[in-house]
């Protein structure tokens, strides 16, 4: 036995060596170059190609077995440009001799240099490699056939092997599609390797210029990387990738766009997972850093991680984006984005547990919880910011502020809530907002947003609105009511809403009017909105309100019950108008109706009645004393009475008016003074804002002239005092003489009634003493006859 295997070894050393010898050989005595014709005739017969071997075919022995060739060309398809279908400048490709022997392979450096293809596809379809993709399917149908047990797998063939580099210089191809028109063109590729192994990390560089028609596009593209991988574990790794890109076209954001990538990449197929660590991309003015991981990658991936970005540069992002006119660009430098979190697609959850956003003085925190993440989102979390300069913030984003009354107001913002949503509703809660001095705390919700249902409970402790509104001009406060512009609601909008809340409001300003204690609810539902209770104190006083606001029909319909009680009017008209043209307590209940949105619609809708009363106090704007005694001395020819203040004392006005269509009529408008009593008749048009007013004044005190003597002969009369003209130029009068001729004539009448009295007295006595005369004759003659 063993003598046989001596045998039997000696004989194939043996063969191996006339193997080898034949090699030599043949290496020696041929010259492959005399067999160019021979090569070119057998491509031509098995593809139906021309082949043009321009340079030299070089074989070497020791300690390489190799091939070199040098150029070469294969020609096109038919039916296709004559152009070469692919060429080579130079191939190289050699294997160390010895380890054949030990049925190893150790490869140098493979170079291809000068390789160039031409893909070209006709309109029909026909592409110029089809008759080549069909000689490959045959050689895969014979690779499948191949028993299983006698394929190599690609874990055996790279143990096998060993190769020191893949050396790809100056490489191009171009690819034409005729249908579409595009034509794109890689050149310039170069693919440079270290060695190739399983058991070491494989050097890797890639460059390559793209250039295509359609779209208009150019790139280059530099690559490096140390790619270490483990075939039978499935395990790949990147490691200190490097990607250089910049692009340009006119389809770009950017134009030029230059991107820098680098990061370190793994894969782990079998266990199903991935990482990204150190990932840094810098691109238009941007950056953003990573660490990233997954799991379960062919079944509901999990994720989790962190994200960075960081605005380096803020020059690029205006060419990114249309900004608003008087943005400060350079306000946004320096911006950044941090985030934590966490992905379970099994689970169907997202967890931020970390986002902040820092920009334009504004720092934004952030945490965020997603349940059932595909089935139906539901978001939970809490968000906070820092305190900011709201002015300063909307200046740098370019939105100009209209004026306002207060220059120094938005100087301070700051915002937290906790917060719930999904595709149904957004709510708000534990929501607490300053704005400058003011403080808003509450909850807020919204349910269905194609027919909205609003929930709130809101308290604000104080504001001062009339530091947010523009400052006041005389323009505005001339401004006819009749001017108004209509108001244009969104009525399909509202009719939708179903609202239920209340808004409570420790201090309140606006329009210098001055309340606290303020307490609103609002209701809305179908389009019929009520706010009710509405009530406030202002003024030493209170008010309360009901008002209610239908827009189920096309036209409006306004409603309003309110009442004023023991309200200081001369603080409130002072603070409102700027002039405290009345002053009293005053009390004051209206019941109205109107219909519309055009305001003047709505006055000449205006319908419904009211009552006021006023407790000792004053009417400015008109004296109506002077006016008597200006009117009494042009009557009697004296001179003009010294101007007096303008004021009208009073102890009580009282009184109640309708208003039909617009026009505001009263017949008992009444008030008392210690001079005299006042009652007052007329109409207020509120549609052509006219008045047409009958102050009737009765001097009931002592009324003195210019020369301070009592006007006697005034007291007790009724006089006249008109009001008319517009709103805006109101004229007042007295007719004195009229009156006084009315008294004159009055004086006659009585004297006549005096006389007629006086004549009638001594008629009636005449009458009676000639009747006792009678009386007592005929009584004699009645005893005469008697005694007879």
């Amino acid at each position: 036995m063993k003598r046989a295997l001596t045998w039997i070894l000696g004989l194939a050393g043996l063969l191996l060596g006339l193997f080898l010898l034949a090699i030599v050989a043949v290496l020696i005595l041929l010259n492959p170059n005399d067999y160019r014709e021979q090569i070119a005739n057998t491509v031509q017969e098995q593809t139906g190609r021309e082949l043009r071997i321009i340079g030299e075919i070089e074989f070497s022995f020791f300690p390489w077995l190799g091939l070199e060739l040098g150029q070469l060309e294969l020609g096109n398809a038919p039916g296709f440009a004559e152009e070469p279908f692919a060429g080579i400048r130079r191939a190289d490709l050699k294997v160390k001799l010895l380890p054949l022997f030990r049925m190893q392979a150790e490869i140098d450096t493979i170079a291809l240099h000068g390789l160039s293809l031409n893909l070209h596809r006709l309109a029909d379809g026909r592409s110029n490699w089809d008759d080549l993709v069909g000689e490959a399917s045959e050689i895969e149908e014979e690779e499948a056939a191949t028993p299983p047990s006698e394929a190599v797998s690609p874990e055996q063939l790279l143990e096998s092997l060993a190769i020191n580099g893949i050396e790809i210089l100056d490489a191009r191809i171009r690819w034409q599609d005729d249908s579409s028109g595009q034509i794109a063109q890689l050149s310039g590729l170069e693919l440079i390797t270290g060695a190739i192994s399983l058991r070491e990390p494989i050097p890797i560089r890639l460059a390559a210029r793209l250039v295509l028609n359609e779209p208009q596009l150019s790139a280059q593209l530099d690559l490096s990387t140390e790619l270490a991988f483990n075939l039978a574990e499935e395990r790949y790794q990147l490691n200190a990738l490097r990607l250089q890109l910049q692009a340009s076209s006119s389809l770009l954001p950017i134009d030029p766009l230059k991107l820098n990538l680098q990061g370190d990449l793994a894969a782990d197929l079998k266990q199903q997972t991935a990482s990204i660590d150190n990932l840094l991309l810098q691109t238009m003015g941007a950056e953003i850093g990573a660490q990233l991981s997954a799991s379960q990658l062919l079944g509901d991936p999990a994720a989790q991680g962190r994200l960075h970005l960081q605005l380096k540069d803020s020059g690029p992002l205006g060419q990114l984006v249309e900004l608003p006119e008087g943005m400060q660009l350079s306000a946004l430098q320096g911006s950044r984005l941090n985030t934590r979190f966490s992905l379970d697609l099994a689970d169907q959850t997202l967890k931020v547990d970390e986002l902040s956003l820092s920009a334009l003085g504004l720092e934004l925190a952030l945490k965020l919880a997603i349940a059932q993440l595909i089935d139906n989102p539901q978001i939970s979390g809490s968000l906070q910011s820092n305190e900011f300069v709201p002015r300063q913030l909307l200046g740098q984003l370019g939105i100009e502020l209209p004026e306002m009354a207060d220059p120094n107001s938005l100087i301070l913002a700051s915002l937290r809530s906790e917060f719930a949503a999904s595709t149904e509703h957004v709510a708000l809660s534990k929501l607490q907002l300053r704005l400058d001095d003011s403080q808003l705390q509450g909850d807020l919700s919204v349910r269905n947003f194609e027919a909205p249902v609003i929930r709130y409970q809101l308290k604000l402790d104080e504001i001062d609105l009339d530091r947010y509104l523009p400052p006041p001009s005389e323009a505005e406060a001339s401004e006819s009511l009749a001017e108004a512009e209509p108001v244009d609601l969104p009525l399909e909008l509202l009719r939708s809403l179903d609202i239920d809340g209340s808004f409570q409001i420790g201090k309140l300003k606006v329009m210098n009017l001055r309340s606290d204690s303020i307490l609103k609810t609002l209701r809305a539902e179908k389009g019929l909105f009520r706010v009710h209770p509405l009530s406030a104190n202002l003024y030493q006083g209170s008010y309360s309100g009901d008002l209610r606001f239908d827009v189920r029909q096309n036209t409006p319909k306004l409603a309003m019950n309110e009442r004023l009680s023991g309200v200081e009017a001369g603080p409130l008209l002072k603070d409102f108008l700027g002039e405290d043209y009345a002053s009293g307590t005053a009390s004051v209940a209206v019941t109205m109706t109107a219909e519309g949105l055009d305001p003047l619609a709505i006055r000449r809708s205006l319908n419904g009645q009211g009552n006021l009363s006023f407790e000792n106090g004053q009417i400015k704007g008109i004296n109506i004393g002077h006016l008597i005694r200006q009117a009494y001395a042009l009557y009697k020819g004296q001179p003009a009475p010294a101007e007096e203040t303008r004021q009208t004392d009073f102890t009580a006005l009282r009184g109640s008016f309708t208003v039909r269509n617009g026009l505001i009529n009263t017949r008992d408008l009444s008030a008392r003074s210690p001079l005299f009593q006042v009652l007052t008749q007329g109409d207020v048009d509120l549609v052509r804002e006219q008045l047409d007013l009958r102050i009737d004044t009765t001097i009931v005190g002592g009324l003195k002239d210019a020369a301070n003597q009592d006007i006697d002969e005034l007291k007790g009369l009724k006089l006249p005092i008109t009001v008319k003209g517009s709103f805006a130029d109101p004229k007042f009068g007295v007719d004195v003489a009229g009156v006084l001729r009315a008294r004159v004539q009055q004086a006659v009448e009585e004297k006549k009634e005096e006389v007629r009295q006086q004549v009638q007295e001594k008629v009636d006595e005449r009458v009676q003493e000639e009747t006792k005369k009678i009386e007592q004759q005929i009584q004699n003659r009645l005893f005469d006859r008697l005694r007879r």
